[in-house]
């Protein structure tokens, strides 16, 4: 039984975890630096491409009773003016499953129960890993402990010690604008239920969606200073959007809010040799604009456990870091396409919205199953 280090408590490693674990082929831990496996962010918005996985765990009716149904993409203008309204259906139909707005904490705990038997090392930062004289790697942490196993997973999010490790660059880049994020306490007009709501301004964004009965999940984005802006700046500004968003901004407690500059990674860089191997934001941290952040780290989660199944480290590794690649690094680069132009601020800012405006309904409704495929093109194996 080959064993098998996962770096990172996050969705990507956690799910990965548990696609191993239900096969039982593999003895696993988790190596997390910090103390308690607390959520990090307020919301997933999980797409159909992720949602399946769940469901393949059994664990998308557990999770999708705390969170909202997400059937439409709706984009209005700061005012509240409605430009496009897309439906989620074919891309609904293509992966046979919905997409939702979840709390990230719940996902993490119903993971997390369903690896009571798997140890977790917390508290304990990876600092060094390395391969072995035999066909072992090994890894050390931060209070001299060490362990060996036969592949090391970096599920370390952004600033990875397991790719500092590797001696690569981190290929990190500034996308340009921070994020500001919240949940509010609250329900929305029925206008808005059902829809992930994006408002855009010339330079600045404004998303929204319910999440779960009394919560609603936002989100604001604001160009990139030396420092960022107070939370009075963001209220004074957006406050001139319309309604809803000064009431979500005063409904969000201060520990219920958070904000940062946002940076992706080279979609090209390199993602680990041998056995040592990254996923998720440690190999390909993109920018939140198409949502796809969380989503992708469990494809490169289930493609990962895929590839386990069938061939023995390191062939696996080598087999998913062929296959995942190119197509984390394609929803990578459209996201990052999408930040950037939907950023434009002064001229550039008001002929894309003009533009924007004027692109028919018909046209749009390709865009989301064109962005993030099919199973059959975006898994090892098809389970449509």
């Amino acid at each position: 039984m080959e064993k098998i280090a996962i770096v990172g408590g996050g969705i990507g490693g956690l799910t990965l975890a548990a696609l191993l674990r239900r096969q039982g082929r593999h003895e696993l831990s988790i190596w997390e630096q910090s103390a308690t496996l607390a959520p990090v962010g307020a919301a997933l918005a999980l797409a159909p491409n992720a949602a399946r996985i769940l469901a393949q765990l059994d664990l998308l009716d557990e999770v999708s009773v705390a969170g909202t149904r997400i059937t439409r993409y709706v984009y209005e203008n700061a005012q509240g003016l409605r430009w496009h309204t897309l439906s989620l259906a074919p891309l609904k139909d293509a992966w046979q499953a919905d997409a939702w707005c979840i709390p990230r904490s719940v996902l993490q705990q119903a993971l997390m129960r369903r690896l009571t038997d798997v140890p977790i090392y917390l508290g304990d930062a990876v600092t060094d890993v390395g391969r072995g004289p035999s066909e072992r790697v090994w890894l050390k942490t931060r209070q001299n402990r060490r362990g060996e196993a036969d592949g090391i997973i970096g599920a370390d999010g952004v600033h990875s010690t397991v790719r500092q490790a590797l001696g690569g660059p981190p290929h990190l880049r500034s996308a340009g604008f921070y994020a500001f994020r919240g949940v509010a306490q609250g329900r929305l007009p029925d206008r808005w239920l059902g829809a992930a709501t994006e408002r855009w301004g010339l330079d600045r964004h404004f998303g929204f969606s319910q999440m779960g009965p009394e919560r609603i999940y936002w989100y604001a984005t604001w160009p990139k200073t030396d420092t960022p802006p107070s939370w009075s700046d963001v209220i004074d500004f957006f406050s001139s959007w319309g309604y809803p968003i000064r009431d979500l901004l005063q409904a969000t407690a201060p520990t219920d809010r958070l904000c940062h500059p946002i940076v992706d990674r080279n979609p090209w860089a390199d993602w680990g040799r041998g056995r040592i191997i990254l996923m998720g934001d440690a190999a390909h941290a993109m920018t939140p604009n198409l949502g796809q952040g969380g989503c992708q780290a469990m494809l490169d989660a289930w493609s990962l456990n895929h590839y386990l199944q069938r061939s023995p480290i390191p062939d696996a590794f080598d087999r998913y870091r062929r296959f995942r690649h190119r197509r984390a690094a394609r929803v990578a680069t459209l996201s990052r396409l999408y930040g950037r132009v939907g950023h434009w601020s002064g001229m550039p800012g008001r002929i894309r919205n003009l533009v924007w405006t004027h692109i028919p309904d018909s046209w749009l409704a390709r865009a989301p199953l064109w962005a993030l495929g099919r199973p059959a093109t975006e898994w090892p194996q098809s389970i449509a």
